[in-house]
């Protein structure tokens, strides 16, 4: 059922499980539940999922660089709905935040670059994906 379809109580019941996961993966980091949310094909739970984000953020000082470090994990997958989630997300964090955050930009964009760089390395037949790993 898609997230908009639920009842008001059940959505806000939802989010709160959601922002709980969310805490207790990022305490742990270990993102299972976060991977899905991130990864969901319903537009609102990815996007109750990068607001909690942002909430978390600012409510746990002590949490700051973990959820920077999961922004950074997630930005690698191939899924692109994982990836506009957590641009979604850094902007949340951006919009209080911008000094952490444009740090985080400057990392997508060079990590876009080589990566863009590796698949036409690829395709030309002239790199062995064995070494990706050695780049990034």
């Amino acid at each position: 059922m898609a997230f908009y379809d639920l009842p008001k109580q059940e959505r806000i019941h939802v989010v709160a499980k959601m922002s709980n996961d969310i805490l207790s993966e990022i305490e742990s980091g270990k993102f299972k539940n976060t991977f899905s949310y991130f990864a969901d094909e319903d537009t609102y739970i990815r996007k109750s999922a990068y607001l909690s984000i942002g909430r978390l953020y600012f409510s746990n000082k002590r949490l700051q660089p973990k959820v920077i470090q999961m922004l950074d994990i997630f930005l690698l997958q191939d899924d692109f709905k994982i990836r506009q989630t957590v641009i979604n997300a850094a902007v949340e964090i951006g919009k209080r935040d911008f000094g952490v955050v444009q740090l985080f930009l400057i990392r997508v964009c060079l990590t876009h670059i080589i990566l863009h760089e590796m698949q036409l390395l690829v395709l030309s037949k002239k790199w062995d994906p064995r070494y990706r790993a050695n780049c990034l």
